[in-house]
């Protein structure tokens, strides 16, 4: 019952939502995807979860994610930006069927690198993130291996009010390859408060576990023209999915 009040009050919210400030460039975060566009040069964000939240449960056994995730950004020109990205501080939750644990510290360091496509100002618009997550936490905290990613998203606005955009993603991790691939409608009715909806579908699971299906949104809100406050909810679709992913964050552009 509680994923279902959570969906509504998500869509109800979104329905009513608007976009960011027009002269801020779009944040990577809140949403599955990545924003289809790049920082303007020499210009930096810094993008933190206050914090980001998962649970799932399968075979009885429930496990909760807690997660600070911070990600700075820094536009090295009009068309290229490199990122730096980690959970500073996480916390897993493990208990059912006999079991009953926690782990608590930082998360694996990530480096990427993002390409934007198109011009900022037209009206479709596409970029490219190639990533490089290092096993830097410890084993029961963050990957045990490298992992190599790329994905990119495409966005389109048919008007001021409303933009379109499709993200896809492939993940490397020991050989195997997890593909994500996500459809994106954000509503504008204001120059301050935003609101999207999303999909996602997640396959070929490098741990060999069944595909994750989600759907949900979140709100945007500029509290001043360079400062973001977000919030957003998903709930799984099927029963092999992630039961519910949510959270609560804030980004930042510095010019």
């Amino acid at each position: 019952m509680d994923l279902r009040i959570g969906m509504v009050w998500v869509v109800a919210c979104a329905v009513v939502a608007a976009p960011s400030h027009a002269d801020t460039p779009a944040f990577d975060r809140p949403g599955i995807a990545f924003a289809p566009t790049t920082l303007p040069a020499n210009s930096f964000a810094w993008e933190q979860g206050l914090p980001d939240f998962q649970r799932d449960r399968s075979d009885g056994v429930t496990q909760s994610l807690y997660a600070a995730s911070t990600r700075l950004r820094y536009g090295i020109s009009d068309r290229w930006e490199v990122q730096l990205a980690a959970p500073l501080f996480q916390q897993i939750d493990t208990h059912g069927q006999g079991q009953a644990s926690r782990a608590t510290g930082a998360g694996d360091l990530s480096m990427a690198v993002k390409a934007g496509l198109t011009p900022a100002a037209g009206k479709f618009n596409a970029a490219l993130l190639g990533v490089v997550s290092l096993p830097t936490a410890r084993r029961d905290t963050g990957l045990g291996s490298e992992q190599y990613s790329l994905g990119a998203t495409a966005g389109w606005s048919p008007s001021e009010q409303q933009s379109l955009a499709l993200y896809a993603n492939v993940d490397l991790l020991e050989g195997h390859a997890t593909w994500t691939v996500s459809p994106n409608w954000s509503i504008a009715l204001s120059d301050t408060v935003g609101g999207y909806l999303e999909g996602g579908y997640q396959f070929g699971n490098a741990k060999g576990q069944p595909a994750n299906a989600v759907a949900g949104g979140g709100l945007t809100w500029m509290v001043t023209p360079v400062v973001q406050l977000d919030a957003y909810a998903l709930a799984g679709l099927t029963r092999s999915s992630t039961d519910l992913s949510a959270g609560c964050g804030v980004s930042i552009f510095f010019k």
